[in-house]
């Protein structure tokens, strides 16, 4: 099926994210940049604005996996390249958000990686100084496990 964009409004501003249309609604692709509340394989429901084109309404049902931004200076760029490879090793996936002098990046991690593997390369990276890492939707049953 063709990908659909999905329109979130908040009081932050506007963030798009492609879906899937599916019978019940749609399924979110990628991952958030700034929004809290929604993750990549959430299925939402969302009303027409224009073809292709659909607002935000309501999750219907979250999927179990995890977000976290990224964020670190272009300086920092060789370094974060090679966390980020190890992440990606482990079975995590990211987009990117270049900025003039910094980079964003929206991290998912699946519910089938270790949460305590992602979080070593993590803290890794925030002990050396190179980057900052922003909760964006912690979902991983041992990540929560954790935080109780």
């Amino acid at each position: 099926m063709e990908q659909v964009k999905i329109v979130f409004e908040s009081e932050e501003g506007v963030e798009n994210l492609w879906a899937t249309p599916v019978a019940d609604g749609f399924v979110l692709d990628n991952y958030p940049f700034y929004l809290k509340g929604v993750n990549f394989g959430d299925l939402v429901a969302a009303r027409s604005l224009a073809p292709g084109c659909y607002a935000y309404e309501r999750t219907l049902a979250k999927s179990p996996h995890s977000c976290y931004r990224v964020f670190y200076e272009r300086m920092q760029l060789a370094r974060a390249e090679a966390l980020l490879a190890s992440l990606r090793a482990i079975g995590c996936a990211f987009e990117r958000s270049p900025m003039e002098k910094h980079e964003l990046v929206a991290l998912h991690i699946p519910d089938t990686v270790s949460a305590d593997a992602a979080w070593a390369i993590l803290e890794t990276g925030l002990d050396e100084g190179t980057w900052q890492v922003q909760e964006g939707e912690d979902r991983h049953p041992c990540l929560q496990e954790g935080q109780d």
